[in-house]
């Protein structure tokens, strides 16, 4: 259960930080998540936030270094399937 809630958290905190980053901005912009353009340093606060919520679960069920190390690896897949969705 830990786990879900982290990946969750961590999927939540790259799309914040994917649909808030320069080259995306202008898509956002026309969609109907155009509220993050608005205000884009609160929901880059509230990404970094989510990110270091989502370190408690991971360093309570792993430990706490290899916890740092499973937050890089469970992210990295999760940013890079953001990445290849939103090129079609």
């Amino acid at each position: 259960m830990k786990l879900i809630i982290a990946i969750g958290l961590l999927s939540v905190a790259m799309l914040l930080f994917f649909a808030l980053s320069a080259k995306q901005r202008s898509k956002t912009q026309q969609s109907h998540f155009s509220i993050l353009t608005r205000y884009p340093k609160i929901f880059r606060y509230l990404a970094v936030f989510f990110v270091g919520l989502a370190t408690f679960p991971l360093c309570s069920y792993y430990g706490n270094s290899i916890g740092f190390i499973a937050l890089y690896l469970i992210s990295t897949p999760i940013l890079l399937s953001l990445i290849i969705l939103q090129r079609n």
